[in-house]
């Protein structure tokens, strides 16, 4: 998967750059909803 990212990054700065920007999304998405979980079974 690196190979696949690291390839992606040299061919376009724009789709890298919108790759990068849907992947922090999910990450920030996916931290908020385990916060969550988290302190629901406190």
């Amino acid at each position: 998967m690196k190979n696949k990212l690291t390839e992606l990054k040299a061919s376009s700065g724009d789709v890298w750059e919108d790759i990068k920007s849907g992947v922090e999304s999910a990450y920030s998405e996916l931290q908020s909803s385990l916060e969550s979980a988290r302190e629901k079974l406190k």
